[in-house]
Formats: C-alpha cells, sequence, structure tokens
C-alpha cells in the first residue's frame, strides 16, 4: 500500500489502521452483491445517453 493512501486515511479519520478495514469492507463483497446493486439502479429503461460533437446532427437517434 502506498504511504501517500494510508497518510490520507489516517489524516481523514485519525486512525491509521482505518484502511485495513476499508479493505476488510471491500474483500466482502461478493459478485452477487454487485449484480444485485446493478440490477437495482442500472435500469435499461432510464437510461439517458449523452453525446458530445462538434456535429449539429445527433449521432445517436
Amino acid at each position: 500500500m502506498p504511504l501517500q493512501m494510508q497518510s490520507l486515511y489516517t489524516w481523514v479519520t485519525g486512525n491509521p489502521e482505518s484502511i485495513n478495514k476499508s479493505y476488510e469492507m471491500f474483500e466482502k463483497v461478493t459478485a452477487e452483491d454487485i449484480m444485485r446493486v446493478a440490477t437495482k439502479y442500472l435500469n435499461p429503461d432510464l437510461l439517458t445517453i449523452a453525446t458530445i460533437s462538434p456535429d449539429e446532427k445527433p449521432v445517436l437517434e
């Protein structure tokens, strides 16, 4: 772990062990957890696509 990252966690939380607790939480996340949350929040019916282009005509219709 880079020293800068540990310094940041220590500065923000006041606890040098806080970075280890964060990694412990990340390691508990399963593929099923990610799929459950993705299914809940990434709804294709609510998808908005924005295109930034110098052309006046839309790229996608």
